[in-house]
């Protein structure tokens, strides 16, 4: 069943609170990057999976559709800013991912992109955003089709 905008937005915010409130439970405390680091790999994979599936449905959406997808994540994130419990997490996940900016770059740089993960979800910032989108998850870009 092909998704509505109002699905696919709310969908995509949930995958979206979700990476961001897993992420700041696993570098509470700051373990060592080698230890957190298969588990937060499985579970990127997943939210990106899950995303590019949503996205699979945005691309046959109309403009307007979509349209109204990125204003509700984008209020997602204007809302970091006025809301407390929203940024209040924002800083949690930001001051528990900057430790390994210089213990584990790699890592770090994987644990900062969940801020913005929801490109996922589209197909053409996704492309411009990573050179090798297409090479990486090209059998994931194709428009989902009611069966």
């Amino acid at each position: 069943m092909q998704l509505t905008a109002g699905q696919a937005a709310t969908q995509i915010i949930t995958i979206y609170r979700q990476a961001i409130k897993k992420t700041i439970e696993l570098v509470k405390d700051q373990p060592d990057g080698d230890t957190i680091k298969e588990e937060f790999e499985e579970l990127l994979n997943g939210w990106q999976t899950n995303l590019l599936t949503i996205g699979q449905h945005i691309m046959v959406m109309t403009e307007s559709d979509k349209n109204q997808i990125e204003r509700a994540i984008n209020m997602e994130h204007m809302n970091m800013q006025y809301d407390d419990h929203a940024k209040q997490q924002f800083t949690d996940y930001s001051l528990g991912i900057f430790p390994y900016h210089s213990t584990h770059p790699n890592l770090y740089q994987k644990l900062k992109s969940i801020n913005i993960i929801t490109q996922f979800a589209f197909f053409d910032l996704l492309k411009k955003q990573n050179k090798d989108a297409e090479e990486k998850w090209g059998e994931w870009m194709v428009p989902y089709v009611c069966e």
